[in-house]
C-alpha cells in the first residue's frame, strides 16, 4: 500500500501550525510561524506548494524510525520462518510488548500504537484542520496494562502525548469516519509488516495525505534499509527525494535498477515508406 502512495503522489508539540484552511487551498493564519522554526524541519522546498506538509511528514517517520529501533533493542526477537507464511501466535510474542491480534491471528506492538499516537498527535497540533486516519486503535492498551505502558513510555521519550488519556484519544483520533468531498487526510499504517519488525527483518513506516481522496504526499521509513537512504518522501508533481534517518535535508542517492526494468528500448514504429 505505501508503495502505491508514493506511486500516486510523485505521478501526479514539536511542529509548529502550518495547515491550510479548507477554503480554496489558502494557508492558516499561523503558517507564518514555519518559517521562523524551518531550521528545526527536515528541508522540503522541493517539495513547493506542499513543502510544509512534505516536511512535517519526514520529521514524524524519522522520529517513528528513532522509536522502533528503541524498542528492538528491548524485544525478545522471534525466529523469522524461512518461508515468510508462518502465522504469529501467543507463544511469539513478548509480555508487555505485544500481543496477537483477536480474530485475525496478527501481531501489533507497543511500537504501532505509540507511533500511531505520536503521528497523530503531531500532525493534529501541525494540521488541526485535517482528519487522521490510522491503523490501530486502543482497545487493547486499555485493557493491558503493560502494554498501555510501555507504550506511554515510548509516548514520552519520542515526543508524542505524555499522559494516559492523551495516549488513548491520540490512537482513537484515527477513528474518525470520512468528512466527505474535499476533505483532507492523513493515512498512517505504523507498521506495515510488524512480524518482519517482530523477527529483524524488514518492514515499513508509511504515512501519506489525501486531498479528496487522490495521494499528494507519502512518506515510507524502512528502519532496516542498509543500501540506500532509509525514508523516501514523495510529492504530487514534485517527485521524490531521500533523507536519513536524522537528516535536516535531502540527500543524493541513485537507485541501481532492477533486473526487470533493464530492458531493451522498443523498436521504432514502422513509417510508412516501410
Amino acid at each position: 500500500a505505501g508503495v502505491l502512495f508514493l506511486i500516486g503522489v510523485t505521478s501526479g508539540a514539536l511542529l509548529a501550525p502550518v495547515a491550510r484552511s479548507a477554503e480554496g487551498g489558502r494557508r492558516h493564519p499561523a503558517a507564518r510561524a514555519v518559517l521562523r522554526v524551518a531550521s528545526s524541519l527536515p528541508a522540503a522546498e522541493w517539495a513547493a506548494e506542499y513543502a510544509p506538509e512534505a516536511a512535517a511528514a519526514a520529521l514524524v517517520v524519522q522520529r517513528a524510525i528513532r522509536l522502533c529501533e528503541a524498542l528492538a533493542c528491548d524485544m525478545q526477537m522471534v525466529t523469522a520462518d524461512p518461508t515468510g507464511g508462518k502465522t504469529m501466535d501467543a507463544c511469539d510474542v513478548t509480555a508487555g510488548i505485544a500481543l496477537i491480534k483477536a480474530g485475525d491471528s496478527t501481531p501489533v506492538t507497543a511500537a504501532d500504537f505509540a507511533i500511531q499516537a505520536l503521528v497523530a498527535s503531531a500532525l493534529r497540533s501541525s494540521f488541526p484542520a485535517d482528519r487522521f486516519m490510522g491503523e490501530e486503535d486502543a482497545h487493547d492498551l486499555r485493557t493491558d496494562k503493560d502494554l498501555r505502558s510501555l507504550t506511554l513510555s515510548l509516548s514520552r521519550r519520542f515526543g508524542g502525548p505524555s499522559d494516559e488519556a492523551g495516549l488513548l484519544a491520540a490512537v482513537d483520533a484515527g477513528l474518525e469516519p470520512p468528512r466527505g468531498k474535499g476533505e483532507r487526510v492523513w493515512v498512517l499504517d505504523p507498521i506495515d509488516g510488524t512480524k518482519g519488525f517482530m523477527t529483524g527483518q524488514g518492514y515499513v513506516i508509511g504515512l501519506a495525505l489525501l486531498i479528496d481522496g487522490r495521494p499528494v504526499v507519502g512518506v515510507m521509513g524502512s528502519p532496516n534499509e542498509k543500501h540506500a537512504p532509509p525514508i523516501m518522501v514523495a510529492a504530487k508533481g514534485r517527485g521524490l527525494r531521500f533523507y536519513n534517518a536524522t537528516a535536516t535535508a535531502p540527500v543524493h542517492f541513485s537507485p541501481s535498477r532492477p533486473a526487470w526494468a533493464q530492458h531493451a528500448e522498443p523498436p521504432a514504429a514502422p513509417t510508412a515508406a516501410s
